[in-house]
């Protein structure tokens, strides 16, 4: 059985902020993309956390719900430039 006692997920507390912090200006990440990222990395930590705690192996499923389907304002950008 693998042993994650070497893992220290309180670290990641406040990954959020920080990723935000990064993509903040971007010209590829909007707000929106910005959140949906966010979610999903917390998302993705808690079930590692879950996984953890419980030592069931579980398979992991990413059901892309929170996914950005299309980059609609990096698009837009393009065409002002274009004009």
């Amino acid at each position: 059985m693998t042993s994650f006692d070497w893992l220290d997920l309180s670290a990641l507390d406040g990954i959020e902020e920080e990723v935000q912090e990064i993509f903040c200006g971007s010209l590829f990440v909007d707000e929106a993309r910005s959140n949906a990222i966010c979610l999903a990395l917390r998302e993705r930590i808690e079930r590692l956390q879950e996984i953890i705690h419980t030592r069931e192996p579980q398979a992991w499923l990413d059901d892309h719900s929170t996914d950005v389907k299309e980059n609609i304002e990096y698009s837009r950008l393009l065409e002002a430039e274009e004009d």
